[in-house]
């Protein structure tokens, strides 16, 4: 995705083109928002630019936790007001740097965020976090 806003929700899956993410946040102008993300099996999100993550980060199959990894240099941004990021399992944080903001969970805490080093994490807000391992 290119410098944009998008509303209409979205399903992504699997690695992505060379391993570079089934979403990609590109370009050279503005940010990706995308309001509504379905998780079908493990995905992986990357990109060069900033991508929000807002509203929802939902399982193709509810109650069924997913894998998400997190590649590329760009800041990948989670949260929102009315955030629900229940079906979240692991997170693989592999580049880049993640943002969780808000009042939100993070998934089960029985999961793992595991941070490769050189990677940056923020907290904004009460957070649910989960064993995090680096």
């Amino acid at each position: 995705v290119d410098n944009m806003t998008l509303n209409a929700p979205i399903t992504i899956s699997g690695t992505g083109v060379g391993g570079n993410g089934a979403l990609v946040a590109k370009g050279i102008i503005t940010d990706t928002i995308v309001n509504g993300l379905t998780v079908n099996g493990s995905a992986t999100i990357g990109g060069t630019r900033r991508l929000d993550v807002r509203t929802q980060l939902l399982s193709s199959s509810p109650g069924t936790p997913f894998t998400l990894t997190k590649v590329g240099t760009n800041q990948l941004i989670i949260g929102g007001a009315a955030a629900n990021y229940a079906d979240i399992g692991d997170i693989n944080l592999n580049s880049g740097e993640i943002i969780v903001d808000g009042n939100n969970s993070l998934g089960n805490s029985a999961y793992t965020l595991t941070v490769a080093g050189g990677v940056a994490v923020a907290f904004s807000g009460n957070i649910n976090t989960k064993n995090v391992e680096q």
